[in-house]
């Protein structure tokens, strides 16, 4: 395997004030110091959001620079080749400034959107769901969709003087897909699509990111290795903190989920269930003991039966298999990677110790959960992933999936 040198001090990094290109002020990171600059993705937030701190001895752009409806924008574009070329690129609306004697310049905010918080709306739509999500995409600025095939079926949806966010979240929540696929997750943000870097908006369910290839390599390596030959990039696993919350969630039920729902139709009370044996998994063994179903299930009353859902499927089953998906968190650091995405599937590596590598219970499979890249004098980038389980080898009372990805 050979080594491969560090890039994380020596990126491209250019910050642009001001929507007016004639009034386009040039952020430079070595005549302004960057205190601290975050921008954040979640798979289950719609929209990114950084935080920007630089020194401002001058009081400049926090006293002089004028904090209006031209000059709030920001335009960041990062690249750990120091090119240009495949950059990420994102455009936000700064939403809050904190002035202080601190001589800092700090501010926050959130991707430029259209049509997103208001205006709120009454309308409906028939035909395709997809096509629906569609319509909402173009509204909302988005140049390029990924929305999920499961989702090609007609249905009448009404928005019931919602805006567009709350109309989005409301489906994210309740849509069930071809073959009761969900639940679903949607976010926007700014990708490279192969023809240049797009707005893209996603609406894709957990099993698609979970069947999605490898992204990433990472490995407990203090720098990244190229193994020449299975081709792979092993990227540096720089710290790293888990958060195993199996008997947290199996308090309230992690086998089954009871769900009941009154239905207008019949004047009847019914009962349905959704268990997790149906989970494709990232792991070999859940986070879940073999204990009795009947003694680690969940119940929930989802209310009255209406045109939209008639047994609350999709609400249950995405309730239920959003908790699964947080059974086991890992936080990591590694060198500053700018296309890597929520929902990205990457690998996990430790070396260690090769001859208990396979009782290693956190390598293997992984979602990205949140993306945090940090930039300034360095770029990194930390990664919250999120999965169902563990692997081991080892004598367990855990349980072990039928289902899962190789």
């Amino acid at each position: 395997m050979a080594k491969l040198k560090a890039h994380s001090e020596q990126y491209h990094l250019d910050i642009k004030f001001g929507s007016d290109k004639s009034s386009t002020t040039r952020l430079s990171k070595f005549y302004n110091p960057i205190d601290e600059m975050y921008i954040i993705q979640d798979i289950n937030r719609f929209l990114p959001t950084f935080r920007l701190k630089i020194q401002d001895v001058g009081g400049y752009y926090s006293n002089l620079f004028p904090y209006d409806k031209k000059q709030n924008k920001i335009n960041v574009t990062f690249n750990r080749d120091r090119d240009i070329e495949g950059a990420a690129n994102f455009d936000f609306d700064v939403y809050r400034r904190f002035p202080s004697s601190d001589f800092l310049y700090d501010i926050e905010g959130v991707l430029q959107i259209n049509n997103f918080f208001k205006p709120s709306k009454i309308r409906g739509f028939s035909g395709l769901i997809s096509d629906t999500l569609s319509t909402i995409a173009d509204e909302l600025g988005a140049t390029s969709t990924d929305i999920s095939p499961s989702l090609k079926y007609e249905k009448k949806i009404i928005q019931t003087y919602q805006s567009n966010s709350e109309l989005l979240q409301y489906l994210r929540d309740n849509l069930l897909g071809i073959q009761n696929t969900a639940p679903y997750f949607c976010y926007i943000t700014y990708k490279d699509v192969g023809r240049g870097i797009e707005k893209v908006f996603v609406f894709k369910s957990l099993d698609e990111f979970y069947k999605q290839k490898v992204k990433y390599t990472f490995s407990d390596s203090p720098t990244a290795v190229y193994d020449k030959k299975f081709k792979i990039i092993y990227y540096p696993i720089l710290d790293f903190k888990a958060y195993d919350n199996y008997k947290l969630l199996e308090t309230s039920g992690s086998q089954k989920l009871d769900y009941s729902h009154f239905n207008y139709t019949t004047d009847l009370y019914e009962m349905n269930s959704v268990d997790v044996d149906d989970y494709y998994s990232l792991t070999r063994y859940f986070s879940i003991n073999q204990d009795n179903t009947e003694d680690n299930s969940g119940s929930l009353n989802v209310g009255r039966s209406n045109d939209f859902s008639s047994d609350f499927q999709g609400k249950s089953k995405g309730m239920f298999y959003k908790k699964i998906n947080d059974l086991s968190k890992f936080w990591i650091t590694t060198w500053g990677l700018e296309d890597i995405y929520p929902g990205d599937i990457v690998r996990l590596q430790f070396f260690e110790n090769t001859l208990n590598m396979l009782s290693y219970q956190y390598h293997g499979f992984w979602m990205v959960e949140r993306i945090v890249h940090t930039l300034g004098q360095a770029f990194g980038t930390r990664l919250l992933l999120t999965r169902n389980g563990v692997n081991t080898i080892e004598d367990t009372m855990l349980k072990e999936a039928t289902n899962r990805k190789k």
